[in-house]
């Protein structure tokens, strides 16, 4: 799978010989999602976006120019939203999540995107705003009992309606990891057994989703 990763990254980078013709610019980062944080490092050249991660090669992935379609900075973290899903190793993604170690490296890939940050201080939309602050329930099954997966602004419930002894609820300081997998959620906590549920009714959107993601991170910081 590494080798498999690294001719990825070759082919997308053009080969060997065409690098010189291309802009080659290497920053250090962050990646948040839902499943935390990997540290890496961001190569861009004239027409595509990698990611390289530092500790997991399987944890790369590339992303053309052509398919980012905007960008937003809330603090230190940058949002690029795609015209195109991909497929990073835990799930499909509408957007690549970044914190910066070098505080002026976001208004560059603004610029090389072609969507410049204007003024001095930029602060996007939050995207836990998307999602409001009163709960979000999810009609949910989980080992054969329906119940309601309930989404709010400081933890996750479940409440099983057949046996509410089974209900649980996590504090997003103490869940681990958030996966969504099609119509499959699975919440792992730091303490205590993986918790995985069928969606019975409407799905989760992504703007839930990646609220979860960014509520977990701001919990361990």
């Amino acid at each position: 799978m590494k080798m498999l990763r690294n001719l990825v990254l070759f082919a997308a980078l053009g080969g060997v010989g065409s690098w010189a013709a291309q802009r080659l610019v290497v920053r250090q980062v962050q990646l948040v999602s839902p499943m935390g944080t990997d540290t890496g490092h961001v190569i861009v050249t004239d027409n595509n976006f990698i990611f390289v991660d530092d500790s997991n090669p399987d944890g790369s992935f590339t992303v053309p120019k052509a398919d980012i379609r905007g960008v937003s900075l809330t603090g230190d973290v940058m949002n690029l939203s795609l015209t195109q899903p991909f497929n990073d190793q835990y799930s499909n993604r509408s957007d690549v999540v970044l914190r910066f170690r070098n505080p002026d490296d976001p208004r560059m890939i603004a610029d090389w995107v072609g969507m410049p940050l204007e003024g001095s201080t930029v602060v996007g939309r939050s995207r836990t705003e998307l999602v409001p602050v009163t709960v979000t329930e999810f009609d949910v099954v989980h080992s054969g009992d329906n119940g309601r997966l309930l989404v709010g602004a400081n933890r996750i419930e479940w409440q099983d309606l057949k046996n509410t002894s089974k209900s649980r609820s996590w504090s997003y300081s103490e869940v681990k990891s958030f996966k969504r997998e099609g119509n499959e959620l699975k919440i792992k906590p730091y303490s205590g057994d993986t918790f995985e549920f069928k969606v019975a009714g409407r799905m989760m959107s992504d703007d839930v989703y990646n609220a979860i993601a960014d509520r977990i991170v701001a919990a361990h910081r």
